[in-house]
């Protein structure tokens, strides 16, 4: 049996350890890699859709080129950023950015870049990983998210993932 001092020190114990928790849980919360895409969108995380198109690995060139033309015409001069923290590979977008804390930390980060071949002895850079902050064309807020293909997946595809604060929106972008 537990005395009347010992179970209020214990619980003194636990409302501190919880406390502090809070504490942690809030500053995580402040994540500048969130920041740059929720202060531009509009709105948390959990309230953005995510609209996906993926394609074969031998598109990847003209998808960096699309996206090329797509950014000099709604937001020239857009930075790019990425994600860095734990291996990228196998996790989806929407997923690395609620695991912005805890044993899969991914945080602000640069951007990953390849070489894609476009011809016999020629190539040209492009986005392996990376995001950006633009525009729809009606003037809407949104980040389009690039990720090239990984030798590490069975079948290969290149991918464009856009977050919006409607999916009509992203869809409308996608397209």
């Amino acid at each position: 049996m537990v005395d009347g001092e010992t179970a209020r020190g214990l619980a003194r114990s636990l409302r501190e350890i919880l406390q502090a928790a809070e504490r942690v849980l809030a500053r995580d919360g402040d994540s500048p890699l969130l920041r740059m895409i929720t202060e531009h969108i509009g709105c948390p995380i959990s309230q953005i859709p995510n609209v996906t198109e993926r394609w074969p690995a031998w598109e990847h060139a003209n998808l960096q080129r699309g996206v090329d033309a797509y950014l000099a015409e709604h937001s020239p001069g857009a930075d790019w950023f990425g994600i860095g923290g734990a291996p990228k590979m196998h996790t989806d977008l929407m997923d690395m950015l609620t695991m912005v804390s805890g044993p899969h930390m991914f945080s602000l980060g640069p951007v990953d870049y390849t070489s894609v071949g476009i011809a016999p002895d020629r190539s040209m850079e492009a986005v392996q990983f990376g995001l950006v902050r633009t525009a729809a064309p009606d003037g809407s807020p949104v980040v389009l998210g690039v990720r090239g293909p990984s030798d590490y997946h069975p079948e290969p595809t290149c991918s464009l993932q856009v977050l919006a604060t409607a999916r009509e929106t992203a869809g409308e972008v996608r397209e």
